[in-house]
């Protein structure tokens, strides 16, 4: 999957469910392309609606700040987005924590409002893609994320 032309920050998910025996958590695909590199890498799988709902609840938190730092954190592995708000732009940067990049890391500048409906367009996306699945109850709390982070304001 490509990101949009203009946009510079795109959360990629796929609708390739991996549920543990009781069906109570699931994985998937799901990464972000920050300028058009994968971060942690296109083969990234992890807790998709755990990992919304962090970054939902951390975006909320920092939203009303002229100026904040904040991490958006992965649920598999040390990898999170480290994010300082100025204004109306962030920088995100992809760190691994304990790994070294080859390179610089991964970054992307974009507004902030850019970075908050990026999170609640990719809870609407997990949404339909576990409804259609037939995971209900998943695909509720999908919702509930997405109208989370449509409370986001820049």
């Amino acid at each position: 999957m490509m990101p949009d032309a203009e946009a510079s920050f795109r959360i990629v998910l796929a609708d390739d469910f991996f549920y543990d025996r009781d069906e109570a958590l699931f994985t998937c695909t799901f990464y972000c392309l920050l300028d058009g590199a994968a971060f942690p890498d296109d083969q990234w799988t992890d807790f998709a609606a755990t990992v919304l709902d962090w970054w939902a609840e951390e975006l909320l938190r920092v939203s009303s700040r002229r100026q904040a730092t904040f991490e958006l954190r992965f649920e598999d592995g040390p990898f999170l987005l480290e994010g300082r708000k100025d204004g109306a732009r962030v920088l995100l940067r992809g760190m691994t924590g304990r790994r070294k990049h080859d390179g610089a890391p991964p970054e992307a500048k974009i507004p902030f409002e850019e970075l908050a409906k990026a999170v609640e367009s990719a809870a609407r996306r997990l949404s339909s893609a576990l409804h259609r699945a037939g995971h209900a109850r998943d695909a509720q709390a999908a919702a509930n994320i997405a109208a989370k982070a449509g409370r986001i304001s820049p």
